[in-house]
C-alpha cells in the first residue's frame, strides 16, 4: 500500500497543504487515494453530491486545490449556466475512471481557467499513470508514467509495438496486486515476466505520451476496421444534449458488425432526435465510426463506479 501511495505521489506533489474535492465512490479508491490523502495529511471535502453546481459551491466554501473526477463530471461543469467559476486556489483537476474527450478538456480549460490532467488508474496496480505538466497541450493523453512504473504497448506476443500503433498497455512496477480472490489466482500465474496486462488498447504519439484507445473485451470490427466503442461514446456524449451513451456491437450481413448506440438525453432535451445527433457525428466521425443505428433510452444504467459498460 505504502509502496503504491508514494508512487502515485512523486505524480500527484501533494502535501498537508491540499484540500481535496472528492465526489467518486470511496471504496473504488480507497487504496490509493484516500489513503494517500490521509499519510500526507490532506483535507479531504466531500461533497454533497455530484452536480455541477455542489462542486462550484463546495470548491468556493472550502477553497478546495485539488478536484479529482471522471469525464461525466466534467461534461456536467462545462453545461453549467450559473457563471460561478472555481476558486483561485483551485489550481489541479484530475479525471479518471474512463477516457476524457480532448474536446471536453478543452472545453473545461477555456470555461475555467484550469487544464485537467487525465490519469490512469486500475485496482490491480494503482495510479501509475499520469498526464501533469502537458495536460493543456495534449489533453487527449493520459501521459507518462510516474517514478518507478514502466508501461509499454505490446501486440498478442508480447513484442513491443511502433509509435504509433495500438496494442495492449502493459505495466509493470511498485505495489501490484498479490492476487485474485474468485476465482484464487496468484499474481505469478497473471503476470507476463513481471508485466500485467492491463486489457485496455492504447498507443504511443510522435512524444512517447500514451494515449488510450479502447478496450480489448469491446472492440467493434465494422468491415474490416476495427472501432473502438469508448471512442465513438464520447462523441455521442459531447453533443450538447446527450447526458451519457452505451455504444454496442450488432451483426450486419455486409459488414460482419455495425455500431449501435443508445442515448440519454439530458432533461428538457426532448425534442433533440436520433437523427440529429447522428449528422453530429458524421460530421466529426470517419464513416465506419459512425453508429449505423441509434435509440433514445430514458435511462442508461452504470456501474457503482459511475462507468457505463460498452460492448
Amino acid at each position: 500500500m505504502l509502496e503504491r501511495t508514494r508512487a502515485a505521489n512523486s505524480g500527484l506533489g501533494l502535501t498537508s497543504e491540499d484540500k481535496i474535492l472528492w465526489v467518486l465512490p470511496m471504496a473504488y479508491h480507497f487504496y490509493v487515494s484516500i489513503i494517500l490523502y490521509l499519510e500526507v495529511g490532506s483535507t479531504v471535502i466531500v461533497s454533497a453530491d455530484y452536480l455541477a453546481g455542489s462542486l462550484l459551491e463546495t470548491a468556493a466554501k472550502h477553497a478546495a486545490t485539488f478536484l479529482y473526477i471522471t469525464p461525466m463530471h466534467v461534461r456536467m461543469m462545462n453545461s453549467d449556466q450559473s457563471g460561478r467559476a472555481l476558486p483561485p486556489s483551485l489550481k489541479r483537476v484530475m479525471s479518471v475512471s474512463a477516457k476524457l474527450h480532448p474536446q471536453s478538456a478543452l472545453d473545461f480549460l477555456a470555461k475555467y481557467k484550469v487544464p485537467v490532467s487525465q490519469g490512469y488508474g486500475i485496482i490491480e496496480v494503482g495510479l501509475p499513470i499520469m498526464n501533469i505538466a502537458e495536460a493543456a497541450e495534449h489533453p487527449e493523453a493520459i501521459g507518462r508514467p510516474v517514478a518507478g512504473f514502466e508501461a509499454k504497448i505490446v501486440n498478442e506476443a508480447m513484442q513491443p509495438l511502433a509509435e504509433g500503433e495500438t496494442g495492449q498497455l502493459a505495466l509493470r512496477g511498485p505495489g501490484m496486486f498479490s492476487g485474485y480472490l474468485n476465482p484464487p489466482r496468484s499474481r505469478a500465474e497473471v503476470l507476463h515476466d513481471g508485466w500485467f496486462l492491463t486489457g485496455d488498447l492504447a498507443h504511443r504519439d510522435s512524444g512517447g505520451r500514451i494515449v488510450l484507445d479502447g478496450r480489448t473485451s469491446s472492440v467493434i470490427h465494422v468491415a474490416g476496421h476495427k472501432v473502438f466503442p469508448e471512442e465513438v461514446a464520447a462523441m455521442l456524449d459531447h453533443h450538447p444534449a446527450v447526458l451519457r451513451s452505451r455504444v454496442s456491437a450488432r451483426p450486419h450481413p455486409q459488414m460482419g458488425e455495425a455500431i449501435h448506440a443508445e442515448v440519454q438525453l439530458r432533461p428538457g432535451q426532448a425534442q433533440t432526435t436520433g437523427e440529429d445527433i447522428i449528422a453530429f457525428c458524421r460530421k466529426r466521425l470517419s464513416s465506419q465510426k459512425v453508429p449505423a443505428t441509434l435509440e433514445i433510452v430514458a435511462e442508461i444504467s452504470t456501474t457503482t463506479s459511475g462507468k457505463v459498460r460498452h460492448g
